[in-house]
């Protein structure tokens, strides 16, 4: 009796689990067919999903009768739309319904085959209007024909994101699903205006959570245009990796590698002594992740490098984070403390400065203060339009002052690449003897740019 009832348990158990993979599949799959992101699916994006269940080889009438009859039985509301709940109320009905369509079909062409030509009859009126596709034997011959189905989308629009009628709409996300009901939350981390940073577990591995207080149509279009730019350069091992995120209110957030803390916190919190050839080696570190990202084609410009967004990843190296400013029409958007003159005078632009900001946060690891601290936006802005920059440290080494130097060049043209950079601080490394260390002094936490705060 008691074997009896622990089999049933467990029926019952894996029961609910088939029953919950099954709302996950077609979750993801709505979502994956959504290609316009308006939360339904029109006839179009429907014909899609047919087109992955059937067998190939199908003839566009096979598929067009099925799409006809699916469309129809999915659109409860009959408002020409199939919503997200009435999708995944008529999922699982339109795996068997497609199987039972599919083999009616066969059954139809079996019959066609089999039965004699029938000769052509003979017109005695002028000929009507052609008429309309057949959708098989259903209905009757004087039924009015269902209006003709929209054309196939053109492959070549399709592959780059841009609808038939002209307008461009994004792929689907490069990115995987995650809602908050698949993660094990834990503490906070931080938060500000903008939404909260809380630690969290993902299929046993530490993620860090955000989530978000503003959901409008506006700033999830801003934080999908975010995610896509991480996505596509997650790989390196010099960007924090972005693992999934949900964009569907409500329970919006982004899943992403959880780190020990940013390299801001690294220099003016802490008080432990830092030796030279850990500042180069992190110095390095994020050289080379900026010199993948200008690699990129187009080149990928940060905008806002500096120590705040610079993370410690849980193996001590050096993570890029934050790509809200990447292709940003703002010119004078970003952090004044680190910004090139050419942004500071809305001039073009380009990686130059990137290059200009990485010069100061080079300085930054040196004299452990922060940049132009205590200083109004305005003040820094005049300051480094006349050629003025942070005063750097008698630690210092002299090749890293004299790379420093070169890359907040008040002239774009005259700094240096990435590709340099990173050459000349392995050089620097390699120059400098072990366990050489220096006691850097700590700076006060400059107010123009609240750090903490999310974005």
């Amino acid at each position: 009796m008691a074997t009896s009832s622990r089999s049933s348990s467990s029926e019952a158990t894996n029961a609910i689990q088939r029953q919950e993979l099954l709302l996950t599949e077609a979750e993801d799959l709505f979502y994956q067919l959504d290609k316009d992101g308006n939360g339904k699916l029109d006839l179009g994006e429907l014909r899609e999903l047919l087109l992955l269940m059937l067998p190939a080889g199908g003839s566009e009438a096979h598929v067009e009768k099925l799409l006809q009859q699916a469309f129809s039985s999915a659109d409860a509301n009959h408002d020409g739309w199939v919503s997200f709940d009435e999708f995944i109320q008529y999922h699982n009905q339109l795996v068997d319904e497609v199987q039972y369509m599919d083999d009616e079909f066969e059954e139809d062409e079996a019959d066609a085959a089999s039965a004699p030509p029938a000769a052509p009859a003979q017109p005695t009126q002028p000929p009507a209007a052609p008429p309309g596709p057949r959708h098989g034997r259903r209905g009757s011959a004087g039924a009015p024909p269902p209006p003709p189905p929209p054309p196939p989308p053109d492959a070549t629009l399709d592959a780059l994101g841009i609808a038939d009628d002209g307008v461009a709409r994004p792929a689907a996300p490069p990115w995987e699903l995650i809602t908050l009901d698949a993660l094990q939350m834990g503490e906070r981390l931080g938060g500000g205006g903008m939404g909260a940073v809380h630690g969290a577990f993902w299929q046993g591995e530490p993620v860090a959570v955000k989530t978000m207080h503003d959901t409008s149509a506006a700033q999830l279009a801003a934080v999908e245009a975010e995610l896509r730019i991480h996505a596509e350069l997650s790989s390196h091992a010099g960007v924090v990796r972005l693992f999934g995120a949900n964009l569907r209110p409500p329970g919006c957030c982004i899943v992403m590698e959880r780190c020990e803390r940013s390299l801001f916190e690294l220099l003016h919190r802490d008080a432990d002594t830092l030796e030279r050839r850990q500042l180069v080696a992190m110095a390095l570190e994020v050289s080379a992740a900026m010199g993948f990202l200008h690699s990129r084609a187009p080149p990928v410009v940060h905008r806002d490098l500096k120590s705040h967004n610079v993370l410690l990843g849980a193996d001590g190296r050096c993570r890029l984070c934050d790509f809200g400013l990447v292709g940003s029409r703002e010119v004078t958007a970003g952090t004044p403390n680190y910004m090139a003159p050419e942004l500071f005078l809305a001039k073009a632009y380009s990686t130059p400065v990137d290059v200009f900001a990485f010069g100061v946060l080079l300085n930054e690891l040196f004299t452990r203060e922060v940049p132009w601290d205590g200083y109004q936006p305005l003040d820094i802005k005049d300051k480094v339009v006349e050629g003025q920059r942070p005063r750097t440290a008698t630690t210092t080494p002299r090749a890293c002052e004299s790379l420093l130097h070169r890359c907040w060049h008040g002239d774009a043209k005259l700094r240096p690449p990435f590709e340099q950079v990173e050459q000349t601080l392995r050089d620097i490394q390699d120059s400098l003897p072990m366990g050489s260390s220096a006691l850097l002094g700590l700076g006060g936490i400059d107010a123009l740019d609240d750090f903490a705060a999310l974005r």
